[in-house]
């Protein structure tokens, strides 16, 4: 009994102090600590995340319209990281069009040079899908990339573009 209510009163406490340190600590909380702040907190960033999530959808059926394509444009430009992933993952499939595919070539070129690994990552799929071989001179300095998920992507995205890469 007096080690059931010990467990119990250990349980409590360390569940307590979890969510202070999670919410309630104002300016030492872990949401605030973090080193990239939850950017989806706000609701500018869900509008334009609805904005650009359902592109990708549209790409796997047609070649995108003129507002769709001006829409893709400004979101890789975003701040956010995440919106220009989106946006990464709706131009992989502008396989439809020749000048959009070429524009998504564009535009991925230009994102392998981001500051955020994962947008690197997701330019690196975008250039393997619309197989992009006029990239490759883009992509080998990203076999130097200080993360070692982007130098794996790198180096799977040179195989599948046939480019030998040594080992």
């Amino acid at each position: 009994m007096r080690y059931k209510r010990l467990l119990v009163v250990t349980i409590a406490v360390l569940l307590g102090i979890g969510i202070a340190l999670w919410k309630g600590l104002g300016k030492y909380s872990v949401v605030r600590y973090s080193r990239y702040p939850d950017e989806r907190q706000f609701p500018e960033f869900w509008q334009k995340f609805h904005l650009v999530n359902p592109l990708e959808s549209v790409g796997k059926r047609r070649a995108y319209n003129q507002k769709e394509m001006e829409i893709l444009r400004w979101a890789i430009r975003d701040k956010s990281w995440a919106i220009r992933v989106e946006a990464l993952a709706a131009l992989s499939r502008a396989n439809h069009d020749p000048k959009q595919r070429e524009e998504a070539i564009q535009l991925a070129t230009e994102r392998l040079k981001d500051s955020h690994w994962v947008v690197r990552i997701y330019a690196l799929d975008v250039l393997k899908r619309l197989n992009a071989k006029s990239s490759i001179p883009h992509i080998l300095p990203l076999l130097n990339d200080p993360r070692s998920e982007v130098r794996k992507e790198a180096q799977r995205t040179l195989q599948q573009l046939g480019y030998k890469v040594g080992e």
